[in-house]
């Protein structure tokens, strides 16, 4: 497949990933550079697909778009913009005067071209250069309005913004400076655009292979970004200029120098001689106030003893700050592993809209249902223990990861790996993989459909198959005999397995239903067997702590996603052990009624009827106006189931 890139230097890693891989050509249309009149439809012809970037061209906007149109498949793709990690850098306001010899200075560091406008020694602009200051001058503050925007342009190519950000947030910055990102956010968006034109990229990740071309340009130091190294309020950063590394001290020396004393004002535009006049003017004058304790200032909510320790252990309401997302009317799914049964039971008795895609059939009876697994999740799948179950039922469903291992054979027939406990065994492989088949096209209905998904993470233990990776919910051995050993191995998830594990399923379920709302949770029950070295106290504290660290990692960084503390709830100290049954396992029923109890208290939506919070409000008036002038600033630049019993069984 071949294709035309029209971009600016946005462009370079865009070609070279293409061109990387096995089959693709692509030849690169430099904006504003090459001559509009190369687009004749006889050259337009020879390309499969257009890719455009969104600029808006210094000339010739018009004819461009006029000459694109002669060709049938053009693909825009975003111009990457973002100041929220470089915000000190600007370009220069050149006056027609200047002089020749600054004519190669086309950037500068904002404070330190103010400060030498304002007259200030290169000391004093070097001093500038701490968290105080760069506060002052609002910095940090810009970065959740830089964000938004970022979201809002990203928006326009894919509904799955915040998902991406997020990925590439995780990564660390992910610009080298304020319009080149890094090959991979390059790489993710031309998979995400090409998708639905019918082109699907390998899996093979170019970046990792590559050298990434627009490293070799500049590269600023970082800021807001809490795994930056460079960082811009460390007073010994960096500045790279191609192959030539710059600290600040040197920085400001190249500034001093090449702007003179008289004009140095007229290459800082007016906004950021204000913005810097105000933030240095509250930064000089600035009076210390007496410190004092900040807890005093803090909610109950915030202290053990008022809130754990003294009440009675039916008074205890951890949750603080969960958003109310479930209405009469909310389709709400779940899935995971033995707890989350719980919380289907709950909410059908509550007489809440609980989801159930993949109903029985109605001629069957009631305790047929029950034993073939119909109604404990929203589809039958079973339970789900892990993450990588999890990521892996989507991918399934959606026909992007189809497992090797198909059937296992058992004395009376045949079973699926992947839900071994629902209760059925198949007479043929073609009859399981006739009703698999109908199972995941009730899941994909189910994914598309649901308001909420409620999924309870319960172990990070589990056995995959060595070949593809593939993760069951149990190890062959405990149901089959017919599994070859050789294929199959334990796995232990770590914390980074699984929070990627929880980026990638809501990347699959933001792209099929961008509007899904996910509540993670962490079932309290022990693991009944480990497989590891240590003792199976330990091992259940590692599977439960990791399980907790990441899910409630990944609820801070989505709107749409929050956690919900089941695991605290039931295995709080302030109920000294009460909510477990004498095998320490088992919950007891006051037990599951506290959680749900708190469940309905902070997750429905309460009898007056109130809406539900807009996911990403930005609502306030001064946000709204710095919105603006950055804005302004870029476009100018529950019957328990549980399938882990058969290890015990078996």
């Amino acid at each position: 497949m071949k294709f035309l890139v029209i971009s600016n230097c946005q462009g370079t890693p865009v070609k070279e990933s293409l061109q990387s891989l096995q089959g693709f050509q692509a030849e690169r249309f430099i904006a504003n550079r090459t001559p509009i009149e190369q687009l004749t439809p006889a050259y337009l012809s020879k390309f499969d697909l257009v890719l455009a970037q969104d600029l808006k061209l210094a000339k010739g906007d018009d004819e461009m778009r006029a000459r694109l149109a002669e060709h049938p498949l053009v693909v825009r793709f975003p111009w990457f913009v973002f100041f929220g990690f470089t915000p000190d850098f600007v370009s220069l306001n050149r006056p027609q005067s200047a002089p020749k010899q600054v004519t190669k200075l086309v950037s500068a560091p904002r404070i330190v071209l103010a400060a030498r406008a304002r007259g200030l020694n290169r000391n004093k602009a070097r001093a500038l250069y701490n968290p105080e200051f760069l506060d002052a001058m609002g910095y940090s503050a810009d970065y959740t309005a830089q964000r938004a925007l970022f979201l809002k342009n990203l928006s326009q190519y894919t509904p799955r913004a915040t998902y991406f950000f997020e990925k590439w947030f995780e990564k660390g910055p992910f610009f080298y400076s304020s319009n080149h990102p890094k090959m991979f956010v390059i790489e993710d968006m031309l998979r995400e655009i090409l998708a639905p034109h019918g082109v699907k990229l390998p899996a093979t990740q170019a970046h990792e292979f590559l050298r990434d071309p627009l490293a070799r340009h500049d590269i600023f130091p970082h800021y807001n970004h809490p795994a930056a190294s460079n960082r811009l309020d460390d007073q010994n950063h960096i500045y790279k200029t191609s192959v030539r590394l710059m600290p600040l001290e040197q920085k400001i020396t190249q500034i001093y120098r090449e702007l003179d004393q008289e004009s140095a004002a007229a290459y800082a535009s007016a906004s950021d001689l204000e913005r810097f006049d105000k933030a240095h003017a509250a930064w000089t004058g600035h009076t210390p106030e007496p410190m004092i304790n900040p807890y005093k200032s803090r909610p109950s909510h915030n202290f053990w003893s008022r809130t754990v320790a003294k009440p009675a252990a039916k008074d205890v309401r951890p949750g603080a700050g969960i958003k109310p997302v479930i209405d009469k009317t909310t389709k709400v799914a779940t899935a995971g592993s033995c707890f989350a049964q719980h919380v289907a039971r709950a909410m059908v008795s509550d007489g809440l809209n609980y989801y159930v895609a993949e109903p029985a059939p109605a001629t069957m009876a009631p305790e047929m249902a029950q034993e073939r697994g119909y109604g404990l999740f929203s589809a039958r799948y079973g339970n789900i223990y892990s993450t990588r179950q999890l990521v892996q039922l989507i991918r399934r469903a959606y026909g992007t990861f189809t497992p090797i291992e198909t059937a296992w054979k058992t004395p009376d027939g045949f079973i699926d790996p992947f839900r071994p406990n629902i209760g059925e065994t198949f007479d043929s492989v073609k009859a399981l993989e006739t009703a698999r088949a109908d199972h995941l096209a009730q899941v994909r209905e189910m994914f598309e459909s649901l308001d909420v998904f409620v999924f309870t993470l319960g172990l990070t233990e589990g056995w995959v198959d060595r070949r593809d990776h593939a993760a069951y919910p149990v190890t062959p051995g405990a149901v089959t005999k017919s599994a070859d050993p050789v294929h199959f191995a334990f796995e232990n998830l770590t914390y980074p397995q699984i929070k990627q594990d929880l980026y990638d399923f809501l990347g699959e379920l933001w792209r099929v239903n961008p509007k899904a709302r996910v509540i993670f949770t962490v079932s309290p029950v022990p693991l009944i067997a480990t497989y590891g070295e240590t003792d199976v106290l330990s091992a259940t504290t590692y599977s439960k702590s990791v399980l907790r660290a990441a899910a409630g990692d990944i609820a801070e960084k989505f709107d749409a996603v929050q956690y919900f503390p089941s695991y605290e709830i039931i295995t709080g100290s302030y109920n000294h052990g009460a909510y477990f049954e004498e095998d320490l396992r088992g919950i007891r029923p006051e037990g599951v009624a506290h959680v749900m109890g708190i469940f309905r208290d902070t997750l429905i939506v309460g009898a007056d009827g109130a809406a539900l919070p807009d996911p990403d409000p930005i609502d306030d008036e001064t946000e709204a106006e710095r919105q603006k002038s950055i804005a302004d600033a870029i476009a100018k630049e529950m019957h328990v189931v549980c399938d882990e019993e058969l290890l015990v069984r078996s």
